[in-house]
C-alpha cells in the first residue's frame, strides 16, 4: 500500500512539464534573477490570452505578459507586485492586434529557493472577455427591464 506523503515525490518531472503545457489557462514562468525578469517558459494556452504565439514571449521581458497597453492602474500594481516578488492577482484589461479589447485574469506568484529568495515569478492566466462580455449584457438587459416596469408602474 502506498503511503502518502503530502509531497508529490513520485511525479516524474515530464509529466509535470506534459501537464503545464496542456493545461487550458496560460502558463509563464519568469526569471526573477535575470535582467528584465525574461520569460523562460510559455505554455499553449498564453496564445490565447495574448492572441500571439507563446514562442514570441520567450525571452522577452514579464511585460509581454501583460498584452498591449495594459490598463495604467492595472499595470502600476502588476509591476509592484514583481518589484517585491510577491502573489498577486487582477482582471487585467488590454487590447489585441485586432484594437479590441480583452480581459484576462491574472495571478502571479513566487516560486523560492531553500533560502526563501524569490527565483522565478509563475504566472497563470486565463482570458475572460466573453464572462466580462456576458455580465455587461446581462446589467443591460436588467436595466432595460427595470425601466419598462418603471415606466408601466
Amino acid at each position: 500500500m502506498h503511503k502518502h506523503t503530502g509531497r508529490n515525490a513520485d511525479v516524474p518531472a515530464n509529466l509535470v512539464t506534459q501537464a503545464a503545457m496542456a493545461a487550458p489557462w496560460g502558463i509563464a514562468i519568469t526569471d526573477h534573477k535575470r535582467n528584465g525578469k525574461p520569460v523562460v517558459f510559455a505554455n499553449l494556452a498564453v496564445e490565447s490570452v495574448l492572441g500571439q504565439k507563446a514562442g514570441k514571449v520567450l525571452g522577452k521581458s514579464w511585460r509581454s505578459l501583460l498584452g498591449k497597453n495594459p490598463e495604467r492602474q492595472s499595470l502600476a500594481q502588476v509591476q509592484e507586485a514583481v518589484r517585491r516578488g510577491r502573489r498577486f492577482s487582477v482582471v487585467l484589461r488590454s487590447s489585441r492586434r485586432d484594437r479590441s479589447h480583452s480581459h484576462s485574469e491574472l495571478t502571479v506568484a513566487p516560486l523560492r529557493n531553500r533560502s526563501g529568495d524569490v527565483t522565478h515569478l509563475i504566472w497563470l492566466q486565463r482570458d475572460i472577455t466573453s464572462q466580462i462580455e456576458r455580465e455587461k449584457h446581462l446589467v443591460s438587459t436588467i436595466t432595460q427591464k427595470e425601466e419598462r416596469f418603471s415606466s408601466y408602474v
